[in-house]
């Protein structure tokens, strides 16, 4: 909850900023966390996607080992 309300300050703070050089460092840094967040998503999301796969292929009896 703590990082929620620091990120908030943050967030409030600067939307006072004018320096264009600072603005455009804060927009290379969000888009960069977002880029670094999609990668995350997109890797959790094809490992369960993986998951699924391997857990079917046993569960139809595909495998040679594994949960059954």
């Amino acid at each position: 909850m703590k990082l929620k309300a620091e990120a908030r300050k943050e967030f409030e703070a600067s939307r006072e900023e004018k320096d264009p050089l600072i603005i455009a460092r804060m927009l290379v840094t969000g888009r960069e966390c977002v880029q670094q967040i999609q990668r995350k998503f997109n890797d959790a999301d094809r490992r369960c996607w993986e998951r699924i796969q391997t857990d079917s292929t046993y569960r139809d009896g595909g495998g040679t080992s594994g949960p059954r």
